[in-house]
């Protein structure tokens, strides 16, 4: 059970002479080796302030994470919950793709009865359907992500219109980019990129002067016609295993320039596992399909 209050000081020298205030159960998922740490905050005093969740992400000092997934009480009569997520350097998500779906499997777990889980988040509401395992247990979680925003303002840009495969200012001609919401903003290249060479990339990418709040960069590769390969860079936490709104991005994308096809599901390979995205010919919105797991559970004391 780990107790952030102890054990960090030599390493954390904030976190001493500071006044014990309250304990705080959590629960640690992951969705392809993204993972998070959910806050019930659904039972009084769950809820953290943004500043320690940075505490509770550090891999050393806390429990360790991609970011904090804070459930709220859900905020209409046909909803299940409300979704935030902050991320490991503080600042807020959107929308998180794996993370939704490790609060579906929460929700779920609960009530073996529901099939489906309705979640409010800052970019609308996400219908969740729950795939349960032998043990009746959430095992997989679908979600209709909803539509992709191919206009460049909805991402922060300057100008009106798509901007598909062009080059950016100040960055090398020979790479061509997209930009898309799915609820957050992405940045999607198809050019080859080096390993070596992504982090650096998308660093200077994520911070580009076209995008003012910041951007996920996610470098894709066509394998097939119903396959490819993504890693992303994402903002407040740099590369991880997986991305959900990242895979339904590059895959919009890659539908909308004619790379894939539409209504058809397709194989996205993170460096976690697979997602199966669905892009619908009429544009009403994008299908996510992908695993959830419990990790363990425990309590944190802060203060």
């Amino acid at each position: 059970m780990p107790d952030l209050s102890r054990g960090c000081s030599a390493v954390c020298p904030e976190l001493e002479g500071v006044e014990r205030m309250q304990r705080v159960s959590f629960w640690k998922y992951e969705g392809l080796g993204n993972d998070f740490i959910l806050l019930d905050a659904r039972r009084p005093g769950q809820d953290i302030p943004s500043h320690l969740a940075i505490r509770l992400c550090d891999r050393r000092c806390g429990v360790g994470g991609d970011g904090v997934l804070i459930l709220g009480a859900p905020e209409s009569p046909d909803a299940h919950g409300n979704m935030r997520l902050i991320n490991a350097d503080g600042s807020e998500a959107e929308m998180c793709g794996n993370g939704i779906r490790c609060v579906a499997k929460h929700i779920g777990d609960e009530d073996p009865g529901l099939q489906r889980a309705v979640i409010s988040t800052p970019a609308g509401v996400k219908m969740c359907e729950l795939e349960r395992g032998p043990d009746g247990k959430v095992e997989r979680v679908a979600v209709d992500m909803g539509p992709a925003d191919f206009e460049r303002f909805s991402v922060g840009m300057p100008g009106r219109g798509p901007f598909l495969d062009e080059p950016l200012e100040g960055v090398d001609p020979a790479l061509t980019f997209s930009v898309v919401s799915m609820g957050n903003p992405h940045l999607v290249t198809f050019n080859p990129v080096p390993e070596d060479s992504r982090l650096s990339l998308g660093t200077r990418l994520q911070t580009h002067s076209s995008f003012p709040n910041r951007i996920n960069v996610g470098f894709a590769t066509i394998l097939d016609d119903g396959h490819m390969r993504l890693q992303v860079f994402e903002r407040g936490c740099g590369f991880t295993l997986a991305c959900g709104t990242g895979a339904a991005a590059a895959a919009a994308v890659a539908c909308r320039t004619g790379r894939m096809p539409l209504d058809r599901p397709l194989s996205v390979e993170l460096p976690g596992g697979v997602l199966v995205i669905t892009v619908l010919s009429d544009r009403s919105g994008i299908l996510m399909e992908g695993p959830a797991r419990l990790v363990f559970r425990g309590d944190f004391e802060w203060r």
